[in-house]
């Protein structure tokens, strides 16, 4: 068994290098999304809790025949674990997105107002639409 996330028994997920999430006192659940009539996801409901011992390894490589348990093959095939996401401010990444409007951004429709931004249909109210900015904005020139 991989080491332990903390030694003093504290529930947690502890990431091993180049291996599986090491996870200690957490139930480990299946769920599946709730839909409404009309198909849109409203909530998660838990279908099933698989059987752990206190402390368990999850994969993380993809190559387990145990999932979502590790079963050592990152350790065979020279699983390479190194998190690559940027972790600089989304403003150095932001890219402006083609579309329809040449200065576009996105606003949250409010309830009162509910329709898809695409299909024009009615949706949970809660969705976002694409709008022309009224006045010109320097965070989109």
């Amino acid at each position: 068994m991989p080491d332990q996330p903390d030694s003093d028994g504290t529930p947690g997920v502890r990431v091993q290098p180049d291996g599986p999430y090491v996870v200690r006192g957490t139930p480990l659940v299946r769920r599946r999304q709730v839909h409404s009539e009309h198909g849109e996801p409203m909530t998660w409901q838990t279908v099933e809790q698989l059987e752990t011992r206190e402390v368990y390894a999850l994969c993380r490589c993809g190559g387990s025949a145990d999932k979502p348990f590790c079963d050592g093959t990152h350790a065979r095939e020279g699983f390479d674990g190194t998190e690559t996401a940027p972790a600089g401010p989304y403003a150095d990444r932001a890219r402006p997105m083609p579309g329809p409007l040449s200065r576009s951004r996105m606003t949250a429709r409010s309830a009162s107002t509910p329709g898809s931004a695409v299909t024009g249909r009615p949706t949970c109210g809660r969705c976002w639409a694409v709008q022309a900015p009224r006045t010109a904005s320097p965070a989109l020139s």
